[in-house]
């Protein structure tokens, strides 16, 4: 069913994508909607390769999926549409002994092609590109910082590690009560790590990193225009 639902993302984005850049360049004038949303909704991601080492070491694993939170600004006109999109996903697992916290922040591009619109209803297609940087936690529970002993050397049972991360891929929207108070819109879209950052830590060296080749990340979420 993701295969399908992948494959008609695609098709749809792909075929849009020379109608679209045609209608950039003949519609002219104020837009006919702009203006913030926010956005909820989930973000999933392929396997982590740093979870075999999680794995190996005992450690909780990264999640394949996140809750995600977005709020951007949108320009919209009769063919073409325009998001700019910050993005939140945050996640937090645990054992009974250690737990991994984290934070995936990114901003996405999101130009798309309106080929159907009727009565406050449209469906766009078109494509992202998105930089996001992944940032999580790994401790121990149950650590204590004694603030009369700061001395970094008496504290331990704590790795902090981020990477970078390019995407692109195909998106659709589908938009509803547009000529409404409470406009809709259900954006979907599926993405591939072009261009992926090794592991690395601000607070230490890292040796033995690895890096997140040619991931894919697939996301759905309803948009509230403000």
């Amino acid at each position: 069913m993701k295969k399908i639902l992948l494959t008609a993302i695609c098709l749809a984005s792909f075929s849009a994508f020379a109608q679209e850049t045609d209608a950039v360049t003949t519609e002219s004038g104020e837009p006919i909607r702009k203006g913030f949303y926010i956005s909820f909704g989930v973000g999933t991601m392929n396997d982590y390769n740093i979870n075999d080492k999680l794995v190996a070491s005992g450690m909780p694993q990264l999640p394949d999926a996140m809750f995600e939170v977005g709020i951007g600004y949108n320009l919209t006109w009769e063919k073409i549409l325009l998001d700019t999109e910050f993005h939140t996903d945050y996640f937090d697992k645990k054992t009974s002994t250690d737990r991994v916290r984290g934070v995936v922040a990114g901003v996405t591009l999101r130009p798309q092609y309106i080929p159907f619109r009727s009565n406050g209803f449209y469906i766009g297609t078109g494509a992202d590109i998105s930089y996001t940087t992944n940032t999580f936690d790994l401790y121990t529970r149950g650590n204590e910082i004694d603030l009369n002993n700061l001395d970094p050397a008496f504290h331990s049972g704590h790795i902090s590690l981020s990477n970078q991360q390019l995407f692109m891929g195909p998106s659709v929207s589908v938009a509803a009560f547009q000529n409404s108070e409470f406009p809709l819109k259900l954006n979907v879209g599926y993405q591939w790590a072009v261009v992926s950052g090794s592991w690395d830590s601000e607070v230490a060296d890292v040796t033995n990193t690895v890096k997140e080749n040619g991931q894919g990340r697939f996301y759905a979420k309803l948009t509230f225009l403000l």
